[in-house]
Formats: structure tokens, sequence, C-alpha cells
């Protein structure tokens, strides 16, 4: 698989600023032809906890993922429903997992969310969006919800970049009853998790440095990308 790089990023979103005062839009129609069920799960991932600004981030951050994707590293197969509610169990347990194990360190963030998908420099640009929001957005994104928001676009990526088939052999060779077994109280356990990392996030050398390094090129995009985002 390729590794989509800075340079790679900052070509697409050239190309994005070339399309028109909204290429969201545009993207978000040719997304829906493509990958309709991945359109579907970015408009109803949580929808009772994410409110209205969040939702539009999550979108946001997903067709953006999906685009870079696509130019980067071609049209992936149409993704099924089933196959997204595997990788999200999957994140699910991953999450729970690094928990356990988890340093504080600027590796530890970046292995949990380019797990699976080899895509560190994607994972961490989308990150970056999602914490750096422009001078005098108004909108309201609630910094303990960055993570359940990284665990959508992280299935989201996933599902694009991994194949389908495999997976879901794995998937039959289990138990049916394992794979059902995520109720909703499941999944609140797994957001107190998610949420229970956000505050070590917080302590970690990433997120301080995240606050106070330099706008280097690769950076000024996200900046720029986020001001396309927010607005």
């Amino acid at each position: 698989m390729k590794l989509i790089t800075d340079i790679d990023i900052e070509k697409i979103f050239k190309m994005l600023m070339a399309a028109g005062e909204n290429p969201f839009a545009l993207i978000l129609k040719k997304m829906e032809q493509e990958q309709p069920a991945l359109v579907e799960y970015l408009f109803e991932a949580d929808e009772e906890d994410l409110n209205d600004d969040e939702r539009d981030l999550l979108v946001n951050a997903g067709i953006i993922a999906w685009n870079i994707i696509r130019e980067t590293l071609g049209e992936a197969p149409v993704k099924s429903d089933d196959f997204i509610d595997l990788r999200l169990e999957r994140n699910m347990d991953l999450f729970e997992k690094e928990q356990e194990t988890d340093d504080g360190s600027d590796e530890h963030f970046d292995n949990l969310f380019s797990a699976d998908n080899d895509q560190p420099m994607l994972m961490r640009f989308l990150l970056d969006i999602f914490m750096e929001r422009p001078e005098g957005y108004q909108g309201e994104i609630r910094d303990e919800m960055v993570p359940i928001l990284m665990l959508h676009v992280k299935t989201v990526v996933d599902c694009l970049v991994l194949d389908e088939e495999p997976a879901a052999d794995v998937a039959e060779e289990d138990d049916e009853e394992e794979f059902d077994e995520y109720s909703d109280e499941n999944f609140e356990e797994v957001k107190r998790i998610v949420a229970s990392l956000y505050g070590d996030f917080r302590k970690s050398p990433f997120y301080m440095k995240m606050a106070h390094r330099d706008k280097e090129n690769a950076e000024l995009v996200v900046t720029a990308f986020g001001e396309m985002m927010y607005s």
C-alpha cells in the first residue's frame, strides 16, 4: 500500500482550492455515489451524542479523508454495512486495549490511530484538523468529543484502505453471537473508555506540542483546510 504523505495532502488541497468556493458539496456528492454506506455512517454515527457542529466536522473530515485516499490510492470497492460494523468493533476493541498500555507518548497515539490502516501521516493530519480550530470560530466542538470523532473517521479510513473480503472471511469464522455482542451498554462503556483516553491525550507531549509548534508548510495546509471545513 502506498504511504500517503504530507506532500500528497498539500497537492490535493491545491486541487480543492481550484475547484470552487464550496468543494465539500462536490466531494460529498461523489462520495455518496461511490460509497453510500460510508456516507450514511458519517451522518448517523453517535447520532444522539454529537451536536450539529461536531456532526458537520465529522462529515467534512470523512469526505476529505475519502478524497485524499481516492486521489492517492485510487477508487476503493464499495464497502458494505457489515464491513463498517466489523471495522468499528475492531476499533472499539483497539481503543479499549490501547488504554491499558497508554504511555502518553507521540508514538502511542500515532500507533493507535494508524493501526491497521498504516497511514500515520494521514491520521495525524485528520487529528490536527479536529484539534486546530480557526481563530474566531463560533461553533461548539467539545474537546472531550475529539477521540469519538477520531474513532469514527479512523473507521472510515480503515474501510477505504483495507480489503473487505479477508476481513469478512475472518468474521464468518467467529461465532455469530460474538459478532452481535456489542449492545448499547457495550458501546456506552467504549465511549467511557474513549473519554478517559482523551484525558490521557491532553497530558501527552503530543497534545502540548500541537498548541505551541511552528507553522511549517504542511501545518499551514492543515490550517487552510480547517478554515474551509469550519466555515
